[in-house]
């Protein structure tokens, strides 16, 4: 049996790949799709402090940002943040993840609150560039249950 495959008419944008859009029967419509260029994740390494700094690629927090910051090598756009606790924060309360640029945060942040331990960001985004200086901040509302964060996020 043949397949036939229709090519976009468009040119990739960088670090674009092909991907199947539409399949009936025998026909493949190709597009565009961005693919990420780095993923990122660490988590706390026990118990979140709240209001302290973690790697975005590690474990473990720090009460001063600048001995956990890494560098981007790139410029790029970071999104699509994933979170969890490994104890839901309870009633009343929630732990905050928030992805910093250059000691400030950014609107990349997820809250997982009350009996949830997951929580996402998939709208929010911010462009980053070479040099550019990267961590997470978690912070509580109220006195959350004890636990461990996770995070992970990526670069485009």
């Amino acid at each position: 049996a043949n397949i036939n495959y229709t090519l976009p008419t468009t040119l990739p944008a960088t670090n674009d790949m092909l991907k199947a859009t539409a399949v009936s029967g025998s026909d493949v419509t190709l597009g565009w799709a961005s693919t990420p260029v780095a993923s990122y994740g660490g988590n706390t390494g026990g118990n979140s402090a709240g209001g302290s700094f973690a790697s975005p690629y590690g474990i473990g927090e720090n009460a001063v940002e600048v001995n956990i910051q890494i560098v981007c090598t790139r410029a790029g756009t970071i999104k699509n943040l994933y979170a969890f606790c490994s104890t839901a924060p309870g009633a009343g309360t929630d732990k905050t993840i928030t992805v910093r640029k250059n000691g400030l945060n950014t609107t990349l942040a997820a809250t997982i609150a009350n009996a949830n331990t997951t929580a996402s960001n998939v709208v929010n985004s911010f462009t980053v560039v070479a040099g550019d200086l990267l961590s997470v901040t978690v912070t509580h509302t109220g006195a959350p249950a004890n636990s461990t964060v996770g995070w992970g996020f990526e670069l485009y």
